[in-house]
C-alpha cells in the first residue's frame, strides 16, 4: 500500500484532530487509539481531500516503552476537490482508487 502510495504524491499537509485513548484494554499492557485526521494532498497533480480514522494497537514491550503492534485506516472520504460539494453526501466517496468505493465511515 505504502509504495503505490507514496509513488505519486505532490505537497501535502495532514492533521490530526480528535484522539481517543484506551490503556488496559481487558489486559495489562495494551492500549487502543482512534485518531480522527483530514489531510489536504495532490496526487497525481490533482488536489484532494480526505478524512480518515487510524485505529492503533499499542503494546508496552520488555523495557516499558509503548510501541504500535496494529493499525487500520478507515476512511470517511478521499474526493477531488472538485468534486467534494457533490460527492460528500453520497455512499461511494472513496476515490483514491480507478473506481469509486463505498466509505468506510458512514
Amino acid at each position: 500500500m505504502f509504495r503505490g502510495r507514496f509513488a505519486v504524491p505532490g505537497p501535502g499537509n495532514h492533521f490530526t484532530d480528535d484522539c481517543i485513548i484506551e490503556f488496559g484494554c481487558g489486559e495489562r499492557g495494551k492500549a487502543t487509539r482512534l485518531v480522527d485526521s483530514h489531510a489536504e494532498v495532490v496526487r497525481h497533480g490533482v488536489a484532494i481531500l480526505v478524512a480518515l480514522r487510524y485505529g492503533d494497537c499499542y503494546r508496552r514491550d520488555g523495557d516499558g516503552r509503548w510501541r504500535f503492534s496494529d493499525r487500520l485506516l478507515s476512511f470517511f472520504y478521499n474526493l477531488d476537490i472538485a468534486d467534494y460539494p457533490r460527492l460528500l453526501a453520497d455512499s461511494r466517496r472513496m476515490r483514491a482508487y480507478s473506481e469509486p468505493a463505498p466509505a468506510d465511515i458512514a
